[in-house]
């Protein structure tokens, strides 16, 4: 992100959308997915929680809990396969061809 994302708002969504776009297609290594698992994880309890709460609090809890939990589900999903499917890279820096 550059420093001008600091100062404008829209710039900084933009650019923090790209941020998570790239950790979901094109995760470079495991800590990149285990921090896509700690950020969205805690908003799939927070989602989940709001879902269970919703019930005798309101309808906007149901209503966040339902957005929330998916997404962030989805966000982990995708992050954590395309993980597991990216080529594998030898010492050399040849990819190494799975059966």
């Amino acid at each position: 992100m550059t420093s001008y994302a600091a100062i404008g708002p829209f710039e900084s969504l933009f650019a923090e959308g790209h941020v998570y776009r790239q950790a979901a297609e094109k995760p470079r290594s495991f800590v990149v997915v285990l921090g896509i698992w700690i950020i969205f994880g805690t908003l799939a309890l927070a989602g989940a929680a709001f879902l269970f709460i919703g019930r005798e609090v309101g309808l906007e809890y149901v209503v966040i809990g339902a957005f929330l939990l998916p997404v962030s589900l989805v966000m982990i999903w995708k992050t954590t396969r395309s993980y597991f499917r990216r080529p594998r890279v030898d010492e050399r820096g040849d990819p190494t061809v799975s059966a």
